[in-house]
């Protein structure tokens, strides 16, 4: 069996768009998210310990954001198509785990799809 890893953040749902929300409250300076081209591209803008408040606050508040409308057919592409077995990845602190376990059980199409999820 193959086994796909699939990060959360950016690839399920739109993580840069709220990080950014976040963030230019901070400094309204703060290029797009299009224009940010490296994973550092925060470091003239805010501190690293903004940026890892913020990552805290939106990983804690999981549940208020909804994955890509096409998160579901994506996974379920995956583990009925292509017989994938699901790894989610994430970076989330053990603080939130239950968090990142309720965001994927939300009502699908495809009710074999949570079966398959290993979190």
């Amino acid at each position: 069996m193959l086994t796909a890893v699939i990060d959360i953040d950016n690839t399920l749902w739109d993580f840069a768009g709220v990080f950014y929300e976040k963030i230019i409250k901070i400094n309204p300076n703060i290029p797009e998210p299009a224009l940010w081209d490296s994973y550092y591209f925060w470091r003239n803008y805010v501190s690293e310990e903004q940026v890892i408040q913020a990552i805290e606050e939106i990983h804690t508040n999981q549940e208020m954001y909804s994955p890509f409308s096409e998160a579901s057919d994506f996974l379920a592409f995956l583990v009925i198509e292509k017989g994938c077995r699901i790894i989610i990845a994430s970076h989330r602190d053990l603080y939130c785990p239950h968090l990142s376990r309720l965001f994927f059980y939300y009502p699908s199409s495809h009710p074999k799809l949570n079966s398959q999820l290993i979190l």
